[in-house]
């Protein structure tokens, strides 16, 4: 690849294939370097394919740091993580959610809300909104909006898999 390099610096396919193998060494900083340099070379010189692949890397290179470190229960690192892999993939309904749900960890209920809410608008299927409905009813009974957290909760009854424990919340909350 470097040989590649030095009879073309903007080769993207090197560049691409120098990511690739720093990313599987862990090097995630250089990796990060050369999946940049290829999608700013490829966006200029139309190589559009390359672009997607880089990206796709940079993107799951962050989401792989930042479900790690959630696991860790560092829901900063997690959040800054998520928040890199929306500059790769800006609509990503998951890193969205993450984010919302490490806020809510970190009792940080208005920037869990706008996350959330930033979940609802990219997600597409209606069982995964009522993961986030759910988290949202969650967030309104923290910050003591009732009312709120009882339309979310009752919106989160529409998957099977939260309908128990959002009819509990509101059956709680003495929901209308």
């Amino acid at each position: 690849y470097n040989m590649g390099l030095r009879l073309n610096p903007e080769a993207t396919n090197s560049l691409l294939g120098l990511g690739l193998v720093y990313s599987k060494q862990g090097n995630v900083d250089s990796a990060l370097v050369y999946f940049d340099k290829v999608i700013e070379i490829g966006k200029r010189t139309n190589k559009l394919d390359e672009v997607a692949n880089a990206t796709t890397q940079a993107r799951d290179l962050f989401l792989e740091k930042a479900s790690n470190d959630e696991k860790a229960k560092k829901y900063e690192d997690a959040i800054a993580s998520y928040e890199n892999v929306l500059k790769y993939a800006p609509q990503n309904d998951v890193a969205y959610y993450k984010i919302a749900f490490c806020n809510y960890s970190l009792s940080k209920w208005d920037d869990a809300e706008v996350a959330a809410n930033k979940a609802l608008e990219y997600t597409l299927n209606p069982a995964e909104k009522a993961k986030i409905y759910f988290l949202l009813g969650g967030v309104g009974e923290a910050k003591k909006d009732i009312e709120k957290a009882c339309s979310n909760y009752k919106k989160a009854t529409a998957n099977p898999k939260y309908k128990a424990q959002a009819t509990a919340r509101t059956v709680a909350l003495k929901c209308k």
